[in-house]
């Protein structure tokens, strides 16, 4: 109160709406217009020139026919050592653009995985005719 030079209490009011007529009055960055003067007659314009901006997102980090893993589900108590992605290989069927971006999945036997996951939850296979060592069966 002391900054604005106010001496009593009831003077605060009136300095408040003051400075909300202002704001109304003063140009948008956002919309381009004061908000007095927004009324029916203009807000198909003023939804057209919000949503004119919307941010195009990035590139899609894998494409359709890609192979990928899929990570594990970890619950707080889950050894460390143990691996945080899938043994089994997947193949992308369809990239959705949604926002965030998901992806359908397909398993060797083309069978659809029923929900997308997100690009976080997948992870590129370079090799997928290449599997893991379960166990040696036999030494010589």
């Amino acid at each position: 109160m002391k900054k604005h030079n106010i001496n009593h209490y009831s003077t605060y009011g009136a300095m408040k709406a003051s400075r909300v007529t202002e704001y109304n009055k003063s140009k948008h960055r956002t919309t381009g217009m004061a908000l007095m003067k927004v009324n029916r007659k203009n807000a198909n314009q003023l939804l057209a020139t919000v949503y004119s901006n919307v941010k195009q997102v990035k590139p899609a980090k894998y494409q359709v026919g890609d192979f990928v893993r899929v990570s594990k589900y970890k619950t707080i108590f889950a050894k460390r050592y143990t691996p945080n992605w899938s043994t089994e290989i997947f193949r992308i069927q369809k990239v959705q653009n949604t926002n965030p971006r998901t992806h359908l999945l397909i398993d060797q036997q083309s069978n659809p995985i029923q929900e997308g996951l997100y690009e976080q939850e997948l992870h590129y296979v370079k090799y997928p005719e290449i599997y893991l060592v379960e166990r040696v069966l036999k030494r010589k």
